[in-house]
């Protein structure tokens, strides 16, 4: 069983909906079991998190799954005719030999230079001119193992992310985000069973109105959609978006969906 994890967030209810359909197209088409989880985020923490608490009641409600997929919803999937996710897998982990196969993307904002430091420890923040990799805990394929399991309830659990640098982030980011890159590039533990992979190669930016932040993804090497030779995945909602934004940018690319 291979499980496809939709995150449903009441305050972006409209663009959630509307992606939702086109994970359930997706998951029709090739055989995946769509869990849409909707319980409100913890009030405790960044709100963010609540994606790697998806993922741990994907564990808990499909035990017998092969490996999951969650994909915040930011993006929209433009080519369904191809199960990329298998192919991510063959091109990366034909030998199951990984618990987590991750997209990595180098960053670097010219408005908040930094990069954060001492991840084995209390994360802080250091400027810097150089690119940063970066880690979401989307688009990522995660097999059913007690190791992977462990992973993120590790990360759901630490302390770290509730205090100091991570308690002063603004709604407007991805904190967890940060949460994941400490945890796959922080511990050589870890990496032994962590394959990632350029999530470049699978994603472009918006045709239309894209987020200003995504001009830098991968040090400018990240392209925009090209109807004429579509990436399968376009991120289409930046930090702070509105519900209007949002849901024009998912229907300016709708027309240019394959099927």
């Amino acid at each position: 069983m291979k499980v496809f994890i939709h995150k449903h967030l009441d305050f972006f209810s409209g663009p959630c909906k509307a992606i939702e359909e086109n994970r359930k197209e997706y998951c029709e088409r090739y055989g995946y079991e769509l869990y849409v989880d909707t319980i409100p985020p913890d009030r405790n923490r960044h709100w963010s998190f609540c994606y790697i608490d998806s993922i741990l009641r994907a564990f808990e409600e499909y035990p017998n799954a092969d490996f999951f997929f969650p994909a915040i919803p930011g993006f929209i999937i433009m080519d369904m005719t191809k199960d990329h996710i298998q192919s991510i897998l063959l091109e990366n982990d034909r030998e199951s030999k990984y618990d987590i196969v991750a997209p990595v993307f180098t960053m670097f904002y010219p408005e908040h230079p930094y990069m954060i430091v001492n991840m084995r420890g209390i994360p802080k923040k250091v400027p810097t001119t150089d690119p940063i990799p970066y880690v979401l805990p989307s688009a990522v394929i995660i097999r059913n193992t007690e190791r992977s399991y462990r992973f993120f309830r590790a990360m759901a659990k630490d302390r770290r992310f509730t205090s100091g640098y991570f308690k002063e982030l603004p709604p407007t980011v991805l904190a967890v985000g940060d949460a994941m890159t400490i945890y796959c590039l922080g511990y050589k533990g870890h990496r032994k069973y962590i394959k990632l992979y350029d999530g470049s190669h699978y994603t472009a930016m918006p045709i239309v109105s894209y987020p200003k932040h995504l001009d830098h993804l991968n040090n400018g090497t990240m392209k925009y959609f090209d109807p004429e030779d579509p990436k399968p995945i376009v991120y289409i909602v930046g930090c702070g978006y509105s519900h209007t934004t949002a849901m024009e940018l998912i229907e300016a690319h709708l027309p240019y969906i394959r099927r």
